[in-house]
């Protein structure tokens, strides 16, 4: 038993069924059994065995540059790697101990990496211009224009399609930067230069964004610049509205309405809805969110009750306003987090403050308090 127990540990793979029925002493075996599974055992390869096995093929394969550098293009866009990455010291040096022949692995500059991924680039929309002038249906565009935290403009467009195989599909067709303000003709501008460029013209049948006015002008726009290339669009009726934006403005007014959401906080909410939609909620995407409100909060002092969910608010807000706080409110939470018999429950999350324009976050907000407080 010893022996099996000494080989399977230096085999180093998972036992088989058998082997841990005769551990457990659960099925009869004899010494012949043993001595058999041991030979067997011998004469099979393990997973380290296989593994240097097939490194040892590999090092005898002949190196392949071009599908080395096609590999490296792929992980720099697959993981969003900065083009000078490929240079650094040590990024060479674990290159070059994987790499098991003869001559000094070539590592292409960042210069060159930012070319093939240009490159690319216009390979995949030129695939991209292919696929839709050999698509059979007609196809409906969703897009969104916001702001990023250091103040630059987007633009995503997607494209809704049923296959040639009748399948419902869906691909990002262009995310670009967009230059100027958010008005319905600049928008509309960039929309027809990407419809323009990949062919798509006379193949819109809808367009689906928020019920912000501008897109509403946008649209009208796009109606005349199609008219202008003698192609049939109506504004009103290719016109498709988010239905979760739709759901927003319902669900503000709702607020409004019960008093948790003052009408001053309405008018914000539905104005900047486009530039703090995608605004992260969790303590560690966005763990200062808030703090901007404290000030705001100070001076907005009322001499009536407060309800609950504004005391709520003012509570998170003086907890976030400080890094010592914060830190003061983790250890209060920690320390209590021991049930009766000593076991750590939860575990610690910081509270967070909704967000004016997203009337979910005040549900989330309420959850995030009622886990740290025991009613």
């Amino acid at each position: 038993m010893y022996r099996l127990w000494e080989e399977l540990k230096n085999w180093g793979g998972p036992p088989s069924l058998w082997e841990v029925e005769v551990a457990a002493n659960k099925i009869p075996s004899n010494s012949i059994d043993i001595a058999e599974h041991l030979k067997s055992l011998q004469t099979k390869p393990g997973p380290l065995q296989d593994a240097f096995q097939r490194q040892l093929c590999k090092a005898e394969e002949s190196w392949d540059q071009t599908e080395f550098e096609k590999l490296q293009v792929e992980w720099i866009v697959a993981c969003d790697q900065p083009f000078e990455e490929v240079e650094r010291p040590e990024f060479k040096k674990l290159l070059n101990y994987t790499h098991h022949r003869p001559t000094e692995l070539n590592v292409p500059s960042a210069t060159t990496v930012k070319r093939r991924v240009m490159k690319l680039g216009e390979m995949t929309m030129d695939d991209l211009k292919k696929f839709i002038a050999d698509l059979e249906s007609k196809v409906s565009l969703s897009l969104d224009a916001w702001s990023s935290g250091n103040g630059f403009a987007f633009m995503g467009i997607v494209m809704h399609y049923v296959s040639n195989d009748w399948s419902l599909k869906e691909v990002l067709i262009d995310f670009r930067e967009l230059i100027g303000e958010h008005s319905g003709v600049n928008m509309a501008a960039a929309v027809y230069q990407t419809i323009d460029i990949l062919g798509l013209k006379g193949q819109i049948q809808s367009i689906v964004s928020d019920n912000s006015a501008n897109n509403d002008t946008m649209m009208e726009e796009l109606e005349r610049l199609f008219e202008a290339d003698g192609i049939e669009f109506n504004a009103i009726y290719a016109r498709g509205r988010c239905l979760p934006h739709t759901v927003h403005l319902a669900a503000l007014k709702l607020l409004e309405g019960i008093g948790a959401l003052s009408a001053e906080d309405m008018q914000k909410c539905t104005a900047a809805y486009q530039d703090t939609v995608s605004l992260p909620l969790s303590s560690d995407a966005n763990p200062y969110a808030g703090l901007d409100d404290v000030v705001e909060a100070l001076e907005e002092e009322e001499a009536h009750l407060l309800n609950a969910l504004e005391k709520l608010r003012r509570i998170i807000r003086a907890i976030r306003s400080s890094p010592q706080r914060r830190k003061r409110w983790l250890d209060e939470v920690d320390a209590s987090r021991c049930d009766n018999a000593g076991k750590l429950e939860e575990i610690v999350k910081m509270l967070i403050l909704d967000v004016r324009t997203r009337w979910a976050s005040t549900h989330q907000m309420c959850g995030m308090f009622s886990l740290a407080y025991s009613f």
